[in-house]
């Protein structure tokens, strides 16, 4: 009888290690993937920085009425009064 109750509690405790490594590894693979995430999250977020001065940058830049002025002309075709475009056939 002990024997028959030494056994069934084995088999209990060795259950509960089986069912308590299966949790850990699946908690553990979810931390993994998690980081990873928060990997790629950290990346792209670096990279919108980088576009958000270059954007402020040119922002600032485009205060200035002289680059205001070359911004006109250049992507809108305005000339100063007084001025005479010549286009090349």
């Amino acid at each position: 009888m002990k024997t028959k109750l030494n056994r069934i509690s084995l088999a209990v405790i060795l259950s509960i290690c089986v069912v308590s490594a299966v949790w850990l590894i699946q908690t553990q693979s979810q931390i993994q993937k998690a980081n990873a995430e928060a990997a790629r999250l950290q990346a792209e977020l670096e990279a919108i920085q980088v576009t958000n001065a270059v954007l402020r940058a040119e922002i600032e830049a485009a205060a200035d009425p002289n680059v205001k002025q070359d911004i006109a002309r250049k992507q809108l075709g305005y000339i100063l009064p007084g001025e005479t475009i010549y286009k090349e056939k």
